[in-house]
C-alpha cells in the first residue's frame, strides 16, 4: 500500500473527486466514497487525509 504522496496520488485523487462530484462542496459521506476507491488503488491514506 503507498503511503507516499506523490504527482500521480495528487492525479488520481483529483480523478477520484471527479468522479463523486462535478460541482459542489464534498460531504462527509462523499470523502468516505472518495477515501475508499483510493485505497482501492493502492493508496493507504485515511478519509482525513484525502481532504
Amino acid at each position: 500500500m503507498n503511503k507516499s504522496w506523490n504527482d500521480r496520488a495528487d492525479k488520481d485523487l483529483f480523478y477520484t473527486i471527479l468522479s463523486v462530484k462535478n460541482i459542489s462542496v464534498i460531504s462527509g459521506a462523499e470523502w468516505a466514497t472518495i477515501g475508499n476507491h483510493m485505497r482501492s488503488i493502492g493508496y493507504g491514506f485515511t478519509n482525513e487525509g484525502y481532504r
